[in-house]
């Protein structure tokens, strides 16, 4: 692997980190107000029609929910490497007295 190298730019990492905050923020904002908007119309459905419903939503809130998770995972991940890439170049810096 001669010649082979990693450029990383921690800048970067922690922007990645913080677009993925802030769109799963974006898309918790628009799901509340869709959710909303939703419930205000099925406020009149009754019966089976408001149980299927019912049903429906929960599946999609754990759906929601999940990509929330993954995108915070993805975030916290970014923010790490970014801390370990920089604390590893601080080690190696001091090595040659920098």
């Amino acid at each position: 692997m001669s010649g082979s190298y990693i450029k990383v730019s921690f800048s970067t990492l922690e922007g990645g980190a913080q677009s993925c905050r802030s769109t799963a923020g974006q898309i918790r904002q628009q799901l509340d107000d869709l959710r909303a908007e939703v419930q205000r119309l099925a406020g009149e459905w009754e019966g089976e029609a408001q149980a299927a419903y019912q049903a429906k939503q929960q599946q999609w809130d754990q759906a929601a929910g999940d990509l929330q998770q993954v995108l915070e995972r993805i975030a916290t991940a970014l923010s790490e490497a970014a801390q370990q890439y920089q604390a590893t170049e601080q080690a190696n810096a001091a090595i040659w007295g920098g």
